[in-house]
């Protein structure tokens, strides 16, 4: 998975104001259309899967440490979203299996999944993947446009600055993000 890592960077190693964790990632490094469209799709998925057990796990590890946490946020910079690069047919049909399979895996795993810095070719993708889902899934999504001030307020009701990368708006150095 390391290789993975590097190609498709994430971190849950933060935590929001109640102590759910924060997986997060920016899209712009993932160059998921050549991953998909050179056969690994599979393994793409796989991967995507070994993110949210490896959340699922913090999860877990808060509840060995007495912390009663249930819940994740997903946290997603869209900057640099691109529809041919990110909204590819193969690339689509990767995310409209995955999301519904993650749902039913891990039913009310996820509190919030927020998009900031999200274009509005998104949004069409984003409609036609919650229209998959059910109604309680569909409002745990929360977008924002490239208005930072706008998207800062929100985390910052939730999330402390120390806790989110410079990328959205705090103060702590990614280490895996870059």
């Amino acid at each position: 998975m390391v290789a993975l890592e590097k190609k498709f960077p994430y971190s849950v190693d933060e935590v929001d104001k109640m102590g759910r964790p924060i997986l997060s990632y920016m899209l712009h490094k993932w160059d998921i259309r050549r991953f998909i469209l050179s056969g690994k799709t599979e393994e793409y998925q796989r991967y995507q899967a070994y993110i949210v057990e490896t959340a699922a796990k913090k999860l877990y590890d808060k509840a060995l440490m007495g912390k009663e946490v249930s819940q994740l946020i997903i946290l997603v910079d869209l900057s640099g979203f691109n529809v041919r690069e990110h909204g590819c047919l193969a690339c689509l049909q990767g995310l409209t299996e995955f999301v519904p399979l993650m749902d039913r895996g891990y039913p009310n795993l996820v509190n919030q999944v927020i998009f900031i810095n999200t274009p509005r070719s998104f949004k069409s993708i984003l409609d036609l993947v919650k229209s998959i889902l059910p109604a309680k899934t569909q409002e745990t999504f929360h977008t924002f446009s490239y208005d930072k001030d706008e998207w800062k307020a929100y985390l910052s009701k939730i999330i402390d600055e120390d806790q989110l990368f410079t990328a959205f708006g705090g103060t702590r150095r990614a280490k895996r993000l870059s």
